[in-house]
Parts: structure tokens; sequence; C-alpha cells
């Protein structure tokens, strides 16, 4: 999955717009106003895909068991 998720233009542009977005609100929730403090919270921009790709495979349709 991480793979597909590296090598397809279109995902990486999608995560890196991801990314930028995350960044720039907590910019500007925080303004940095101390910025020893908010710009460590911009390590955790990533977070977000990557508890996605790690997680994605538990979420597949096509795996999960039917009700019957």
């Amino acid at each position: 999955m991480l793979k597909a998720h590296v090598t397809s233009v279109r995902n990486v542009v999608v995560m890196l717009g991801h990314w930028l977005l995350h960044a720039l609100s907590i910019i500007s929730l925080t303004q940095l106003r101390q910025p020893v403090i908010h710009a460590s919270l911009l390590a955790l921009v990533p977070f977000p895909a990557i508890f996605y790709i790690l997680t994605v495979k538990f979420t597949d349709p096509n795996t999960l068991d039917t009700v019957s």
C-alpha cells in the first residue's frame, strides 16, 4: 500500500496538499506565538496520512466478513 501511494503522482500530490492544509491550519490556529511549542506541532502533520496507510487494509470492503 505504501508503494502504491508513493509511486502514483496523483496520490503524492493529494498527500502533499493535505499536509500543506494541515500545516496551514496549525499555523493559523496557533499563530506561532510560542515558536518552540507551536512549531513542534508541525511535526504532527504527516500522522493522519501515516495512520491511513497503516489502517486502510483493515477497512477494505472485499476482506470484511459478510453477515448472513
